[in-house]
């Protein structure tokens, strides 16, 4: 039997739905990214989670929390970062929130796309007003046929190298989404790997929103896997995978699945879009669920 590295994960439930909420534009909630408060002055909880809708006109928003499974509350005033924010950009949508503590700036950095060739950044000292910090990377960094999106930014070091930072994040190559690399000494300015870290193979057709982290000793890129649906255009069924990788992101291959679509319900078609979050023996794996342009952020919870 092979190795599992991950414990295994209970699905919990739906812990933040679109209905209700005073920003709402098309009923559909994408991508959370949930942080700890610490140092942040005057931040609205203890917990904070960054979504948005995937649509235009799209918006980064903030819900909080006392508790990792909250009530999860949204704060006045969504979208914190608008399509349009003067004069920095105007765009059809911004997206996919991350939000990393840079303790070397002494705030928050937040990344996010709009349009989809650009990932961009802002930051904050309160976890709420931000400031705008510019481009990122854009989709001419790198080979793809279009997109640098739906990224997430961790610390790693990678082998011969100074920076601090690595980013990894999705672009379109003609019949396919792959997962790309780049990396910063402080987080503002990026270097990019040309070519694709990892190419899904048949049947997946899509990989994205990859996070990074480390079990056992070993390094893992997480992720969501889309299967197309035979016959029906942009229906996929989708898993939240792990694929085992070197610490220089040159040899990467499937390790074990972690979250299967069904464990949300019978019927159930996506489970997509993973955040860890760390509390005391539990680790918890926040996710989007339901039909995709349809889904509410869930919870599945392991150990404790």
């Amino acid at each position: 039997m092979t190795r599992r590295h991950f414990p295994s994960f209970h699905w919990q439930g739906v812990v933040l739905d679109y209905a209700g909420l005073a920003y709402n534009p098309c009923d559909d909630l994408i991508f959370p990214s949930v942080v700890r408060a610490d140092g942040l002055a005057g931040a609205p909880g203890p917990l904070l989670m960054y979504y948005a809708p995937h649509n235009a006109p799209g918006g980064i928003c903030l819900a909080v929390a006392d508790r990792p499974e909250g009530p999860w509350r949204e704060v006045p005033g969504n979208p914190l970062i608008p399509r349009d924010w003067t004069p920095h950009h105007a765009v059809s949508h911004v997206c996919s929130p991350h939000a990393v503590w840079n303790p070397e700036a002494g705030c928050l950095f937040l990344y996010y796309h709009g349009e989809n060739s650009t990932t961009r950044y802002a930051t904050s000292r309160d976890g709420v007003n931000f400031t705008y910090g510019g481009g990122a990377v854009t989709d001419a960094d790198f080979d793809c046929r279009t997109g640098a999106f739906y990224a997430r930014v961790f610390r790693h070091r990678l082998p011969g190298r100074d920076n601090t930072w690595i980013m990894l994040l999705m672009g379109h190559l003609e019949d396919r989404a792959a997962l790309f690399l780049a990396w910063s000494a402080d987080g503002r300015e990026w270097t990019a790997r040309r070519e694709p870290v990892l190419i899904p193979e048949p049947p997946l057709a899509h990989l994205c929103a990859p996070w990074f982290c480390t079990r056992d000793g070993k390094h893992f890129i997480v992720c969501h896997a889309d299967t197309p649906i035979a016959g029906q255009r942009f229906v996929v069924t989708t898993d939240i995978v792990a694929f085992a990788t070197d610490a220089d992101f040159r040899e990467v291959a499937y390790a074990e699945h972690l979250l299967r679509r069904e464990d949300a319900g019978p019927g159930n078609l996506r489970v997509s879009d993973p955040c860890f979050l760390a509390d005391g023996d539990r680790l918890l794996l926040y996710h989007t669920v339901g039909p995709r342009l349809n889904q509410r952020i869930a919870l599945a919870v392991a150990g404790g």
